[in-house]
């Protein structure tokens, strides 16, 4: 299967950075084996080809309505994934989602179904 991330490169760029600091936290210690939560805003590098994408996954609830994330993209840790095999494999320890038009939902839509608690990670604050 052909990642998401090839031909394109601001966006594989964006991944990569989050690898990078998967590292960092790794490396030094901060991040107790599977735990904490990395999540980037990714829709400025989505394209035609990605919006058109379909999902590999089902829907999974928010757990509350985020209407100004209607339509966004994101890159995610995946839930129970070490910061260590994110910064190896990024996409194989996390994945890219979408949220849905009716703000409550996401799905994946690459590479692999990690599933992510995207719930988690919105809870610390307001969209």
């Amino acid at each position: 299967m052909k990642s998401i991330l090839e031909n394109r490169p601001a966006l594989a760029a964006e991944v990569d950075k989050v690898a990078e600091v998967a590292g960092y936290l790794w490396q030094k210690g901060w991040a107790e084996r599977n735990g904490g939560n990395i999540t980037v805003n990714i829709t400025e590098h989505v394209d035609d080809v990605i919006r058109a994408m379909e999902p590999v996954s089902g829907r999974f609830p928010i757990g509350t309505t985020l209407p100004r994330l209607k339509g966004c993209y994101f890159f995610c840790k995946g839930t129970n994934k070490r910061m260590r095999d994110l910064a190896r494999r990024p996409m194989e320890n996390g994945s890219v989602i979408r949220i849905l038009d009716d703000c409550a939902s996401y799905e994946i839509i690459a590479d692999k179904a990690v599933i992510v608690n995207f719930y988690s990670v919105v809870s610390s604050f307001h969209a």
